[in-house]
């Protein structure tokens, strides 16, 4: 009796289980889902994501010539793929370039949110990098956010020792 069931010989079974190849990529259950279109597009707001993807998809620079060259120094670090702004990162996938009110959501969801731990700036700085997210002010953000939090505040560990 054979060990394998599958219909397939040894040396052409896939690495990753099964279940990595049944996805044929349609979520189904979900009643708030939007047209490929609606979700595609990128939204223009005047925040820092503007100046970057009107230079990737049109080609427009500002007047100014400092301004114009720092630009291009960012973009190079920058795509759109499917209608999202990515940045390169230095060791893993691309991040999402996400506007700052979405940044104040990721930074509650992940301070506070079901797996929340409270973590202090640095880590939750490096919680929102590791999910794969990024806007340009994730540090300073991620430690204002953590040291606005009212139970991170009264639950901390006090020092009692006398300044040097």
């Amino acid at each position: 009796m054979p060990l394998l069931t599958s219909a397939q010989p040894f040396n052409v079974l896939p690495s990753y289980p099964s279940f990595c190849y049944s996805y044929n990529g349609q979520l189904t259950g979900r009643k708030d889902q939007k047209s490929p279109e609606e979700v595609m597009d990128i939204e223009l707001a005047d925040s820092w994501i503007a100046p970057i993807v009107k230079y990737l998809e049109h080609n427009e620079l500002s007047i100014d010539k400092n301004e114009a060259r720092c630009l291009r120094a960012k973009v190079v670090r920058f795509t759109i793929y499917k209608g999202q702004l990515l940045r390169k990162s230095f060791s893993g996938p691309y991040l999402k370039a996400i506007s700052p009110e979405e940044a104040k959501r990721v930074l509650a969801e992940l301070h506070k949110g079901k797996c929340g731990n409270h973590a202090g700036g640095r880590n939750l700085a490096h919680q929102v990098i590791t999910v794969g997210y990024y806007w340009p002010t994730i540090c300073t953000d991620s430690a204002t956010y953590a040291k606005k939090c009212d139970s991170c505040q009264r639950f901390t560990h006090v020092s009692h020792l006398p300044p040097e």
